[in-house]
């Protein structure tokens, strides 16, 4: 018999994550709607493939929730939108593919080259 607490895994909370993504909600949320640290989430993650699987759409659709509300605040179709705050949200929830890139090129002759960059998508 195996020893430690048993899991508090479920096969339904593949789906539940996947409906928490779709509503813009973060890792965190996930794992508190589950009662679970997200060190427990992130081992699921590692163990269980189902899983794994169902927090990379959830993920994939928590970021989509995130750009259908900034476009449609950016053209004025939510009343109080905040920019920045929109800006802050989806470049910390999402640094992959909102982030402002910074490259510092040291060369030989002393010159440096500082090239800032807008968003960029990494696979």
């Amino acid at each position: 018999m195996p020893g430690g607490r048993p899991t508090k895994y479920k096969p339904e909370f593949c789906d539940l994550v996947v409906e928490m993504g779709k509503e813009g909600k973060s890792l965190c949320q996930m794992a508190c709607a589950m009662d679970i640290t997200e060190e427990t989430l992130s081992q699921w993650r590692k163990s269980k493939p189902a899983f794994s699987e169902s927090l990379k759409r959830a993920r994939q659709f928590s970021q989509a929730w995130w750009e259908d509300h900034g476009q449609k605040g950016s053209i004025g179709l939510i009343e109080g939108f905040n920019a920045t705050s929109y800006v802050w949200q989806t470049k910390n929830r999402f640094p992959a593919s909102f982030r402002d890139k910074h490259e510092i090129d040291h060369n030989v002759s002393g010159e440096i080259i500082v090239e800032i960059g807008g968003s960029v998508d990494e696979d």
